[in-house]
């Protein structure tokens, strides 16, 4: 589609806001764990189908959300949300993911795309100055202690937690399709 007819108007504001949809803007999602989660808890709206999953499975395979899920998590869900994501590594629904503010809406996987659409075309009609500044403005906050947090967990537990002995069984088990067989921890 080109997106010039949708934003004839705005051209430069609807082609950035829909361009870095991917990074931030709007996601459709199906089903999101790992990475995949740890992506969309930096997106600022988020519609989900109703066959939407959600999960931090790190824990299952002995490495760790380190790329900035963690304290993005705690600050969205709060301590005992994100503790019962990151220990168990669990699936949550999007009717959860829904009522603890993570999915702004449910739409039918038919009408995802254009339901996004239209949320960007709303925002898009707006001052395009106003979206960039209240957007930056928002997120100074939440960039600021997320990135923080990132740094030091990366700093002090990547390399040793990379190098672990449960981290190679982990990935083995996942590659393999077996339960894992964990050793006590050295960290």
């Amino acid at each position: 589609m080109d997106m010039r007819m949708v934003f004839p108007k705005r051209r430069s504001l609807s082609d950035h806001f829909l361009s870095t949809s991917r990074n931030g803007k709007v996601w459709l999602t199906f089903l999101m764990q790992g990475g995949g989660l740890e992506a969309i808890l930096n997106a600022d709206v988020i519609f989900a189908s109703p066959n939407s999953t959600f999960a931090l499975p790190e824990v299952l395979h002995s490495v760790s959300a380190l790329a900035g899920a963690l304290p993005r998590a705690m600050l969205l869900f709060g301590n005992h949300r994100t503790m019962d994501l990151i220990l168990t590594g669990r699936r949550m629904s999007v009717e959860e993911a829904l009522n603890w503010g993570l999915v702004k809406e449910i739409v039918p996987q038919e009408k995802l795309l254009d339901r996004a659409i239209a949320y960007a075309v709303e925002i898009a009609e707006k001052s395009p100055d106003s979206v960039i500044i209240s957007r930056l403005a928002a997120r100074e906050a939440w960039e600021t202690g997320v990135s923080r947090a990132t740094m030091r967990g990366q700093e002090l537990w990547s390399e040793a937690m990379l190098r672990s002995e449960n981290t190679a069984e982990g990935l083995a088990a996942y590659r393999e399709k077996r339960d894992p067989k964990w050793l006590p921890s050295f960290l």
